[in-house]
């Protein structure tokens, strides 16, 4: 019992000296960690009646943090150690709170020097996607009670301030280029083409996203053989980040982020996606030529706090358009008629305008023929020779050659720049010096099927 009396006496007076020994904690939270486990193990005091029988630590937050009020329960508390000795989990881990959690508790304490107490601040994973973290500092006093006083048998308390340190950061990985691939003649009439770029922002701060070009006209490359720069300007494209405005290209930053930026998000990570677009009618009128047009993009990721702080990150992809080499031909009457059933159809010759005949459309220079699919019109066992219709332009009608027709195909149109759907008005006609031939055949409707190509100049 003489032992025992000296032995406790001993704890006590090693008591009175225990606080000064522990270290205040900081847990801090950075962009390495923000998505992952953020642990502290700290000597946070040392109590020498941790030695004695049935020891024990509690833990209590006098308040919320301030001054943001950060849920004290994403704090998880544990005695990892007690003078230097592993508690291999006797010690069990808690939500803080202000009420007091038994974090360590045994039968009997250990033998050792002065009871410090190793423990663990830790937010998990699982908490720390959970929440919106924003920077800055926010700071509880806990309240730690161990055995103590007299002999041990009364309590001890010890208080500590935690530190809740967010460091203000804003990290962008590198996003990927965008084609917008122009492969259907539909893209230039009805369908607008669009295609988005993903920016992933994390961040413990509102951010904001702006965008320029390096240049006001597309580069122009791939184009076909003779092609000239169309000097497309990049205002013809608009970029919209989806819920807010949309802008159009130009080489001054413009923002696709709403004014005071975007506020941090639960998971400290947001993807915005911007989106690209061309009108058809902007497509038809400035990206017509088969080719690949290249734009350089600078976004710039920026801190959009009232006092920043972060450096704007950049980032540099290419927005490219990629038109096709595609043409179509449609010839919109099914049947042309050229009558002579008149007196001066015989006396003149007779023709007939077909205005809209062909309707062309090609991202390349181009030519049409036509040509006959045998040497005649035909009317049962009666034949006239094709060479006796002629084929030229409708009135007010430019860029068509007038040909004779015949087997052979011929350009009635030759290397024409690229157009979408181009009307065609086209004249046949049978002149007054070949209506002789006519003279000696019997009446009827006199036919011969026509092809019309669309080729290379």
């Amino acid at each position: 019992m003489i032992r025992r009396s000296i032995w406790i006496g001993i704890l006590a007076g090693l008591g009175s000296f225990g606080e000064a020994l522990g270290q205040a904690p900081t847990l801090t939270i950075t962009s390495s960690n923000i998505a992952s486990d953020v642990t502290l193990d700290l000597n946070t005091f040392n109590a020498p009646c941790l030695l004695s029988v049935a020891p024990y630590i509690r833990v209590r937050a006098t308040a919320n943090f301030s001054p943001v009020a950060v849920p004290l329960s994403k704090v998880k508390i544990n005695v990892v150690s007690v003078d230097g000795v592993n508690l291999l989990g006797a010690g069990t881990e808690q939500p803080l709170a202000t009420s007091d959690a038994t974090v360590y508790s045994a039968l009997a304490g250990l033998l050792g020097s002065n009871g410090t107490a190793n423990i663990r601040y830790r937010i998990p994973a699982s908490e720390m996607t959970n929440y919106a973290w924003s920077a800055g500092t926010n700071t509880t006093d806990l309240i730690l009670t161990t055995p103590g006083s007299t002999l041990c048998l009364g309590s001890t308390t010890f208080t500590r301030t935690l530190s809740l340190v967010i460091q203000p950061f804003l990290t962008v990985p590198a996003t990927t280029n965008l084609t917008l691939t122009v492969n259907n003649l539909n893209y230039f009439r009805t369908t607008t083409i669009s295609g988005s770029q993903n920016i992933v922002a994390t961040t413990t701060v509102a951010h904001g996203i702006r965008l320029k070009t390096g240049a006001a006209t597309f580069i122009f490359s791939n184009g076909y053989s003779g092609a000239t720069d169309p000097l497309t300007n990049v205002n013809k494209v608009q970029a919209q980040i989806t819920g807010q405005s949309a802008i159009s290209l130009s080489t001054g930053f413009q923002d696709l982020s709403p004014s005071g930026g975007f506020a941090v998000v639960t998971g400290n990570s947001k993807t915005s996606q911007v989106g690209f677009s061309i009108t058809p009618a902007n497509l038809k009128a400035n990206f017509v030529k088969k080719g690949t047009y290249t734009a350089n993009l600078g976004y710039e990721a920026f801190d959009a706090r009232v006092s920043p702080t972060l450096s704007a990150v950049p980032l540099s992809p290419t927005l490219v358009v990629d038109v096709a080499d595609m043409g179509e031909i449609a010839v919109n009457n099914a049947a042309v008629n050229v009558n002579f059933n008149t007196t001066a159809a015989y006396i003149n010759g007779a023709a007939v305008e077909m205005p809209g005949h062909l309707t062309v459309s090609k991202t390349t220079a181009y030519s049409v023929t036509v040509k006959a699919n045998g040497p005649s019109l035909t009317n049962g066992a009666n034949a006239l020779p094709i060479g006796i219709l002629s084929i030229g332009p409708a009135t007010g009608q430019t860029g068509v050659n007038t040909i004779t027709l015949s087997e052979t195909a011929q350009k009635i149109i030759d290397g024409a720049a690229p157009e979408i759907d181009r009307s065609v008005g086209l004249k046949f006609s049978v002149p007054a010096a070949k209506v002789p031939q006519l003279m000696s055949k019997p009446a009827g409707d006199y036919s011969v099927t026509l092809t019309y190509t669309l080729t290379a100049p």
